[in-house]
């Protein structure tokens, strides 16, 4: 909010419209006479958002500190600890307080600060996501889809997917598979992953019947047509 004794933050962009090209920072004297103020180019995709600096602007309020000078190390790890206790994903907490790393920089750069409050503040991991996994009922219906086409294409499809799901490949491990690397009467498929890494892995009856069918009549078929 604009009052005497508030951070202010404000966003323009070039052509002196509301935006986030440039950010003001400022604090106003309970006189309203601009004690301090910060101009900052903020193109499109820029690290500091006008939304990020107004959190920090309202948590430093709360805290009490009414003048640039008066920000200490320790607001910046409530910062940290109140955005945790928000709920918000480690992605956004990176962002804010990357945000509010810069403004302390930029605090210090002018001599506002002897020291710089983000000293020794860490940023979340983002952490890992495991992949989604198709439903045993989308599987069924991706399999069942292949069928719907008739010729080389549908057999093809309908081995490339039985083996893709069966044997548990990578698509990019798919693709460079090469038919030496198939043994059929034992029922065993030589893989090379990541780093060239050569796998054994096991096919089960419905990819290896899937792929009897292909080098038996599609392959030929598919080879003619070419």
């Amino acid at each position: 909010r604009d009052a005497a004794g508030d951070f202010i933050v404000t966003g323009t962009t070039d052509d002196g419209g509301v935006g986030s090209d440039i950010l003001t920072i400022k604090y106003s004297g309970a006189d309203g006479s601009v004690l301090w103020q910060q101009r900052y180019n903020n193109p499109a995709g820029g690290i500091l958002t006008r939304a990020d600096l107004e959190r920090l602007a309202a948590h430093l309020a709360v805290q009490g500190v009414r003048t640039p000078d008066a920000i200490r190390a320790e607001h910046w790890r409530s910062f940290a600890v109140a955005l945790e206790r928000e709920g918000l994903s480690p992605a956004s907490r990176t962002r804010m307080l990357v945000s509010a790393r810069r403004f302390g920089a930029r605090l210090l750069a002018d001599g506002v600060l002897a020291r710089d409050p983000s000293e020794g503040l860490a940023t979340p991991g983002r952490g890992l996501r495991l992949p989604r996994v198709l439903r045993e009922d989308e599987t069924a219906a991706l399999l069942a889809a292949a069928t719907t086409v008739e010729g080389p294409i549908a057999l093809r499809d309908c081995a490339m997917l039985e083996v893709l799901y069966g044997a548990g490949l990578r698509v990019s491990e798919l693709v460079t598979l090469p038919l030496a690397g198939l043994d059929q009467r034992a029922g065993l498929l030589r893989v090379f992953g990541k780093g060239s890494r050569e796998r054994i892995v096991p096919l089960g009856e419905p990819a290896l019947r899937a792929i009897e069918t292909w080098l038996a009549g599609g392959r030929l078929l598919w080879a003619r047509r070419a």
